[in-house]
């Protein structure tokens, strides 16, 4: 392996880290009351790029339980987490 493809894996790692520590905070802080009242279903990323910049996007499908079933009839669409930049805006924000 070459130091190349290592700082790759390095690198993927820590977006990868990142990129769930963002989600994490919008989970428990953008989106307290709808995730209070919701359940994520399933969830998957989508990949853009804007202006030169890439980046990729939660986006989730909610559930609630009704007479003991699951129905999904809402979406959250996260704010896109950027691959090229520092993504800690969120945490000066407050609570």
């Amino acid at each position: 392996m070459t130091f190349g493809r290592f700082w790759l894996i390095i690198d993927a790692m820590n977006i990868e880290e990142k990129s769930i520590e963002f989600l994490e905070w919008h989970i428990e802080n953008s989106f307290t009351d709808l995730m209070a009242q919701h359940i994520i279903v399933d969830m998957e990323w989508d990949e853009g790029h804007t202006k030169g910049e890439q980046w990729i996007r939660a986006v989730a499908r909610l559930g609630e339980t009704i007479d003991g079933e699951i129905v999904s009839n809402v979406i959250c669409l996260f704010p896109p987490f950027f691959l090229n930049r520092p993504n800690n805006y969120y945490k000066n924000q407050q609570k």
